[in-house]
């Protein structure tokens, strides 16, 4: 499939820009496996930073696997992309850029008919070369992307990583009611949680465990 997006990453409905992007995807399905590569590319439709030639996008493969009737799995690669992200520095040496990794793994084993467990890891790193200073007179520094107000400012390094795990158990109740019991733990580098006052102090925590109980109804 091939097709035009207002805005590469940005759901714009509506078409009040004149920067247009693509989007393409190319799948195969087989009785056991699956594989889809995809990707959107193009410029934002207000541009980042007040740069409207920047070039932004992600690439995105999915391989599924059923090896057994109740056993499924995946792989999930996503490449996020973005070019010339500042408006005083729009071309040549001083394009800098912000490009993310990610992959996440996933399967799913039927225990019995009415109920399954599934287990997921995810992981991802950013890479930031903005300079902490927009003026073009001022040399990259290269720690300046990374913003929040958590941490009072930028971060200072260029690099931001995190990985989680999740297990899940699923319950078929009726046909149309299921019930879900989820565990996850986040860990970031560097510190990204809040303590439970709500604050960073004296450093923000590295890693956290939360739960989910839910009830599905299909109608």
């Amino acid at each position: 499939q091939i097709g035009m997006l207002n805005d590469p990453i940005n759901r714009v409905t509506t078409d009040g820009n004149r920067a247009k992007a693509l989007t393409a995807k190319l799948a195969y399905a087989a009785e056991k496996f699956g594989v889809s590569a995809g990707v959107n590319w193009g410029r934002g439709g207000l541009g980042l930073n007040g740069n409207t030639n920047q070039s932004q996008g992600i690439f995105d493969v999915i391989l599924t696997v059923n090896p057994l009737d109740n056993l499924s799995a995946y792989i999930n690669y996503d490449f996020r992309f973005e070019q010339n992200r500042l408006a005083s520095f729009p071309n040549g040496a001083n394009s800098f850029s912000l490009n993310t990794n990610a992959i996440a793994v996933g399967a799913r084993l039927a225990i019995i008919d009415s109920t399954g467990f599934a287990l997921r890891g995810e992981y991802f790193v950013a890479n930031d070369s903005t300079p902490a200073n927009n003026a073009a007179s001022v040399a990259p520094l290269g720690n300046g992307g990374f913003v929040n107000t958590s941490f009072g400012g930028r971060l200072p390094q260029t690099d931001v990583s995190a990985w989680s795990i999740t297990g899940t158990v699923d319950h078929s109740l009726t046909d149309n009611l299921t019930a879900k019991v989820e565990v996850r733990y986040d860990d970031t580098d560097p510190g990204m949680f809040l303590h439970k006052d709500g604050t960073a102090t004296p450093t923000s925590l590295e890693g956290q465990t939360v739960g989910l109980v839910q009830l599905i109804y299909e109608f």
